[in-house]
């Protein structure tokens, strides 16, 4: 089905399809592994190699990686460059996890893998031939898994330079605990500032939750309660501080958002948040007794 083909142009410069084999034979290249758009080039390469008498190398074909709406994927269409990416904070080790399966399964489900385990499973066997869609919400999944995996001191230093120092003062054992906090918040090194707001509100922040607490019935007991009862505490760690919250709970007959909901109000500026025993042992003694007594204080007696 294939007829003659130009090698030389008419000015002596070689075509793409020879120039490629020649520097295929060169370097003995033993894979050619590229994407589908390259698929009708191969039949004339295969040729080449053979009236040049040399071995064929294996020729692989990866499916062609589309946007969501099938279109061809360019920044246009939501492809971010490695700088983008970089400066927003994605684990490097999960971009490659995420890209690895676009056109390809490890099999059995998986989809978290470490560079590792990504050099050992990769079987071109296991390649699909149809194409496949860029998902960055996935990719941010895939990223959130990854820092999730991160032992905490290795974290810590990945976080640094994307902690806005402006607003978050914390540091050595204090931004360890905090960082340990809010670690599965975290999708890229970026949610970081977002993240430690949580611990650290702004003054605006804890002007809404003073107003949120003066409607909850019994929150200025509770609040006083819970302050005299970790006050008391001899040995701080979050999970003493949960169990003396919960015991304060049972001495006043309140339970659930009752309880919960003023303590992380005081704390946090939020009725939800990280674990409130890791909040605690984050902010300290001193500053988790004076924001309780700072919020009781605001509330009618």
């Amino acid at each position: 089905d294939i007829g003659d083909f130009v090698i030389l142009r008419a000015d002596g410069r070689p075509t793409y399809n020879f120039a490629v084999v020649v520097d295929d034979v060169d370097m003995q290249i033993t894979h050619v592994i590229r994407g589908s758009g390259h698929l009708s080039n191969t039949p004339k390469q295969a040729l080449l190699f053979d009236a040049l008498e040399a071995r064929r190398p294996v020729f692989v074909h990866l499916p062609t990686v589309l946007a969501a709406d099938g279109s061809k994927l360019s920044k246009r269409t939501g492809a971010p460059g490695v700088d983008r990416l970089r400066e927003e904070g994605f684990h490097p080790h999960a971009v490659i996890n995420y890209l690895s399966l676009l056109g390809w399964s490890p099999g059995e489900d998986r989809e978290v893998l470490s560079l590792e385990e990504l050099a050992a499973e990769l079987d071109l066997d296991r390649l699909r031939p149809s194409n496949t869609v860029f998902d960055p919400e996935k990719m941010r999944w895939m990223s959130g898994q990854h820092i999730a995996r991160m032992p905490l001191a290795e974290l810590v230093s990945a976080l640094e330079p994307y902690i806005d120092r402006d607003r978050f003062h914390a540091s050595g054992r204090e931004l360890e605990l905090g960082v340990d906090a809010i670690r599965t918040r975290l999708q890229t090194y970026g949610d970081v500032n977002d993240a430690l707001s949580l611990l650290y509100p702004s003054p605006a922040a804890f002007q809404n939750a003073h107003g949120a607490l003066a409607t909850i019935v019994g929150a200025r007991e509770v609040l006083g309660a819970v302050r005299d009862r970790l006050a008391s505490m001899e040995s701080w760690t979050g999970e003493a501080g949960s169990e003396a919250v919960r015991e304060v709970g049972r001495q006043m007959g309140v339970k659930g958002a009752q309880l919960f909901h003023p303590v992380r109000l005081a704390l946090c500026g939020a009725e939800s948040g990280p674990d409130l025993g890791m909040v605690m042992a984050a902010l300290g003694r001193v500053s988790v007794l004076e924001r309780l007594a700072n919020a009781a204080a605001r509330l009618p007696d």
